[in-house]
């Protein structure tokens, strides 16, 4: 063998190794950051959990401790909860159209609509309150909202999102589930 093989050969040889330590490295990482996202998921449990036996045992509810974050309190949300659960029990379009602050936000399929009157929105209404939509609304409990400060009020499992409007609870955002 030449000298300038034996050489390309030495090279080659300790970037494949450095190549093969870099892959190792990453390979670690890649484990450390999978095994902190499972660690995050499975505290979010014993959290919601928390959130629910507090109606059982009559302390407050963490629900209660971040309403203050995005300018609300728990009288308020209880009247919204109570004034859309009616609505959709009734089949009231127009009472529902009444809990959403203008321009609506509807995010579906890939694109966003937003509807800036009740109109509009009344027109569209079935597009928008699907089936799916509506049952989040009815199912709804106070202790089950989760609270996120520059979102607002979740409602299901991010369906919808409320916002503290003039001291109201409105519906600002509904994101439409794809149907399958």
């Amino acid at each position: 063998m030449s000298y300038r093989r034996l050489l390309r050969f030495q090279r080659l040889s300790k970037a494949v190794s450095i190549n093969a330590l870099c892959q190792g490295t990453l390979a670690i990482l890649r484990r450390a950051i999978l095994l902190a996202i499972c660690a995050l998921f499975a505290a979010v449990p014993a959290n919601a959990q928390d959130g629910l036996d507090c109606v059982k045992q009559g302390s407050p509810c963490h629900v209660d401790s971040r309403l203050g974050m995005v300018g609300t309190d728990k009288p308020s949300v209880l009247a919204f909860l109570s004034a859309a659960k009616a609505a959709v029990q009734k089949n009231d379009r127009p009472a529902l159209a009444k809990l959403i602050t203008y321009p609506l936000r509807v995010n579906s399929n890939k694109k966003t609509v937003m509807y800036k009157s009740p109109a509009a929105l009344l027109a569209a209404f079935d597009s928008v309150f699907t089936p799916v939509v509506l049952r989040v609304i009815e199912q709804a409990e106070y202790e089950g909202l989760f609270v996120r400060m520059d979102h607002g009020i979740m409602l299901g499992q991010g369906e919808i999102w409320c916002g503290a409007v003039a001291g109201a609870v409105l519906i600002k955002t509904v994101n439409v589930p794809p149907l399958f």
